[in-house]
């Protein structure tokens, strides 16, 4: 009798502490609902001190990784409890007094995976973890990045093993192999993400970018046009139209890819990506825009060369080098110039007169040489560049 009413009490115990993580999570969810993530935080943190109840901690790392404010190194975390109108995007990273909370997420769910360790959702954290860190520290993430992409795929592959996987788990292994250039490798993931979940756009937009890398261009079209179909993000429906535009293209459909580049340049207006093919193709069949857009592009930022060495090879490719010094000419008398873009007008008028008027190059080099003098040190490349001009010139 004494056994069953200590079993007893074990079991009663157990119920009770089963119930109060219960009860713990809804009142933390409930702040979260509010915006409240700072409290949210506190909760579970009183209730789980010592982080070694696998469900407080997942819970708390959520929080962590999707309502900070500030974050060093993914390791300390400012959180702040915000108003109903309030959004986390819009004040992350601005100034203020916020409490810091140290959390170690990596260290933490790894101590967890000793005593659990075929706790397959702890690995999910624990990759998803990595994951968040390497999206948002991707230029430098506090891990390095070879070793951050082998944790990011190994932790999720232990989450697909224990089989509590879900369509992000694949699309990160398959993105993460995508970026190190195991394409291959990358599609079973991808497809698999879309199987589980079709109406994601990023997973459709990497397999056909996969697909365009490896020149199979009817897969690539097929899911680039699901993409262009689901994405809402004007941004990224653009980059989409583009990718299909530049598949047409490569499928001599010039019409279709005329039709994709004008809905990208509408959805984002003033993009180089944008405007560099339609005047390719506006050359060929369109005066008027051919005119109308080869500005655009030249205003969009006439300090760049890279500006001036596209528009000197588009219309050289279309027999039009005449039109561009008319082009090139008449932006000389804008007011609004500065020495840098005289000079560089003067510079690409020169390169642009070559094959035309010879003299005529060189006092266009000169006179570039005599602004850029102003501009830049003489050691700088440019005037190289404009000596090897003047040689041009006089042969």
């Amino acid at each position: 009798m004494k056994k069953i009413i200590i079993l007893f009490l074990l079991f009663c115990t157990y119920s009770l502490y089963s119930q109060s993580e219960s009860l713990t999570l809804l009142e933390a969810d409930k702040l979260i609902s509010a915006k409240k993530y700072e409290s949210a935080f506190k909760v579970l943190d009183e209730f789980d001190k010592t982080n070694s109840i696998p469900d407080i901690v997942m819970a708390k790392l959520d929080i962590l990784l999707n309502y900070f404010v500030f974050s060093v190194n993914h390791r300390n975390f400012s959180l702040k409890d915000l108003d109903a109108n309030e959004n986390i995007l819009d004040i992350r990273g601005k100034e203020g007094i916020y409490s810091v909370h140290n959390f170690p997420a990596d260290t933490i769910i790894n101590n967890l995976l000793k005593k659990y360790p075929n706790n397959c959702k702890l690995y999910n954290s624990l990759g998803t973890y990595y994951y968040e860190m390497f999206q948002y520290f991707n230029e430098k993430p506090p891990i390095e990045v070879h070793t951050l992409h082998g944790l990011i795929i190994s932790n999720y592959k232990k989450v697909i093993d224990g089989k509590c996987d879900n369509f992000m788990t694949h699309y990160a292994i398959g993105f993460i192999y995508a970026i190190r250039s195991n394409y291959r490798e990358s599609i079973p993931y991808l497809k698999k993400s879309i199987e589980l979940n079709n109406k994601f756009p990023n997973s459709l937009y990497n397999l056909a970018f996969i697909y365009t890398i490896l020149k199979d261009n009817t897969n690539a079209l097929k899911y680039a046009e699901l993409a262009f179909e689901q994405y809402n993000d004007n941004k990224l429906k653009s980059d989409a139209a583009r990718l299909i535009g530049n598949l047409q293209m490569s499928n001599k459909d010039t019409v279709s890819a005329l039709k994709y580049y004008e809905k990208a340049n509408e959805l984002l207006p003033n993009n180089y990506f944008n405007i560099k093919p339609l005047i390719t193709l506006y050359a060929k069949n369109n005066a008027s825009k051919f005119t109308e857009y080869s500005k655009k592009f030249y205003e969009l930022e006439p300090t760049n060369p890279t500006i001036y060495n596209d528009l000197v090879a588009i219309y050289k490719d279309n027999n039009k080098i005449e039109v561009l010094i008319d082009f090139l000419k008449s932006q000389l008398n804008n007011p609004k110039n500065n020495n840098l873009i005289n000079a560089n007008l003067n510079f690409y008028l020169g390169t642009a007169s070559l094959n035309v008027n010879k003299k005529k190059a060189k006092e266009y080099y000169l006179k570039a040489k005599e602004i850029f003098n102003l501009v830049y040190k003489p050691d700088h490349d440019v005037f190289k560049s404009i000596e090897e001009g003047i040689k041009k010139s006089e042969n």
